[in-house]
């Protein structure tokens, strides 16, 4: 057992489920969580560095790997005093950390900035490759092709309509007057088209959707549903930094909560 001043340790490493040393009290915890974020994630590890102070006031800049969903809120690290509370010499290897974590809204969460960015992310269209993306747009040029076949018809006898409807005759025109066998004052009316028995040719000879279109189709659709997983070589993540956290993604943390970030948290000391 040995005493060492507060403020000339450079830095301090605190781990989960470990406890400090002690002489005039009992151990305790060298990391302490408080608020409600603690019972979604503790970190393991959290390294605290000496960034200036004197006596028993001296300022630490704290950091761990937490998921982007949480950061660090206040932190303090407390020494046992050598000779009791607010000794500036302290026991070595006697303090802990007491940290507050809390959670991000999903609006600043790095990994969710954007409705663009929920989109992106989902497993199903972050992962395509080249020949997803390939059968994509060839099952998007046979849907249109169907769709266009199903209003074709529809716009073609419209039309047809329009181009036989003949102006409107009135009473005591000229052809009434002398048309043959009419009577006078009577209406004209053109005479219906001549019959045909290739009358529905025109469209019989439209391409129409059958079993082959529906088929492909749906290998299509199979295609895309069922394909590995793999990503799109040079995809780009589409994010903002949040302040306390790093670019380096270190991997998915725990379920719901985002990826790995460095989070760093800034407090003061205590010798108790």
């Amino acid at each position: 057992m040995s005493r060492i001043a507060l403020e000339s340790i450079p830095g301090l490493t605190f781990y989960k489920n470990a406890l400090t040393a002690a002489r005039r009290t009992s151990p305790i915890a060298q990391l302490v969580c408080i608020g409600k974020a603690c019972g979604l994630y503790q970190p393991d590890v959290v390294r605290c560095s000496n960034i200036g102070g004197s006596g028993t006031d001296v300022d630490w800049k704290c950091e761990a790997d937490l998921p982007s969903s949480l950061r660090f809120g206040r932190v303090e690290v407390s020494c046992e005093g050598w000779n009791g509370p607010g000794d500036p010499y302290v026991m070595k290897g006697s303090c802990s950390l007491e940290y507050n974590l809390v959670q991000l809204p999903d609006a600043l969460r790095a990994d969710s900035d954007s409705s663009w960015s929920r989109f992106y992310t989902r497993p199903w269209f972050n992962n395509l490759d080249y020949s997803g993306i390939f059968f994509m747009l060839v099952w998007i040029v046979v849907l249109g092709m169907i769709m266009y076949s199903f209003i074709q018809p529809c716009l073609r006898r419209n039309t047809s309509d329009a181009n036989h409807t003949s102006p409107p005759s009135y009473p005591g025109d000229r052809q009434g007057r002398s048309g043959s066998g009419g009577f006078p004052g009577s209406y004209y009316t053109s005479p219906p088209p001549p019959y045909t028995k290739d009358a529905g040719s025109g469209s019989s000879s439209q391409w129409q959707p059958g079993f082959w279109s529906g088929a492909a189709l749906g290998a299509l659709g199979n295609h895309l549903l069922n394909r590995p997983s793999g990503r799109l070589p040079g995809s780009i993540s589409r994010s903002r930094p949040v302040p306390g956290y790093d670019s380096q993604d270190r991997g998915e943390g725990s379920s719901g909560l985002g990826a790995m970030r460095t989070s760093t948290g800034y407090g003061g000391s205590s010798s108790r």
